[in-house]
């Protein structure tokens, strides 16, 4: 028996997945993220899918709709600057429409005690960042009660690259995006746009010695890397991520200058390859 080459099992799962996103019924469903690429992102994999996703970014917008509207289920970052994902849910909880909807957290932190400190708050699951298409249909299988739907192939995965990270990975922002040239070219374009100004904040923050906002805004950049294909600027971010938790500001010096140095790789190669992707 021949084994199937990692081209024939790419496929072979990519078509798997796109008949459980096919087969998935009418749903509504919200997605909260003040991080605007993640949402393109989200609604890139639902597009030719029958749920009608509605998103917004921030959580009071999303207590406004939950007002007005009753949704199957809803996707709530849990950082976010206005109003953060745990007190959203608190407040939809007590919504008429939204008592009962099934609540679901999007986070990049999954240690124990996170978890735990999300599921106790009173939302129902969660959803690690970043985001696969192939998790977030099995977890609206999972609370849509859709046991009808075609089982997925498990999917062996890619394995992420080793030793030195490239600034930019096209394969990788390709995977991210589920394989759809279109929606990863639209990610790292926006991604392009709005890396200076992130980073003009961050070293702001970082000067003026603002861990809760350096903090926060890491994260944020950290989140926006899972999906562009950035891999090395990724690595910077959780890198730092994991310091502020851990040391003084102090330390953090040759970590900046190390970030700073790697958004630039990454506005450089990026603005090739998208020149280059413009010209095919």
């Amino acid at each position: 028996m021949i084994k199937s080459t990692a081209s024939e099992l790419q496929n072979e799962t990519t078509h798997s997945i796109q008949q459980a996103l096919l087969a998935l019924p009418e749903l509504a469903i919200l997605a909260v993220d003040d991080v605007d690429i993640n949402l393109i992102l989200l609604s890139s994999f639902l597009e030719d899918s029958n749920i009608q996703l509605t998103t917004v970014t921030s959580g009071k917008a999303a207590l406004t709709l939950c007002n007005q509207h009753e949704y199957d289920l809803i996707l709530m970052d849990i950082q976010m600057l206005d109003m953060d994902g745990i007190e959203t849910t608190q407040y939809i909880r007590k919504t008429d429409n939204n008592i009962g909807t099934p609540i679901i957290a999007l986070t990049a932190h999954t240690s124990s005690e996170d978890i735990n400190h999300i599921l106790s708050s009173g939302l129902d699951d969660y959803l690690t960042k970043p985001i696969i298409l192939e998790t977030l249909i099995k977890l609206v299988q999972t609370w849509c009660v859709l046991s009808d739907t075609p089982e997925l192939i498990q999917n062996e995965g890619i394995p992420e690259a080793q030793g030195n990270l490239p600034s930019v990975d096209w394969e990788l922002a390709l995977r991210k995006a589920n394989f759809n040239h279109d929606a990863a070219r639209e990610l790292l374009s926006k991604f392009v746009i709005m890396l200076p100004e992130m980073m003009l904040e961050i070293q702001e923050y970082y000067l003026s010695l603002n861990i809760n906002g350096l903090l926060s805004h890491i994260h944020t950049l950290h989140g926006a890397c899972c999906y562009t294909g950035v891999p090395g600027l990724q690595s910077r971010c959780f890198d730092i991520e994991s310091m502020l938790k851990k040391h003084p500001p102090q330390t953090l010096d040759n970590q900046i200058e190390l970030l700073v140095n790697e958004a630039d790789n990454v506005l450089e190669n990026a603005q090739e390859l998208l020149d280059h992707l413009q010209i095919d």
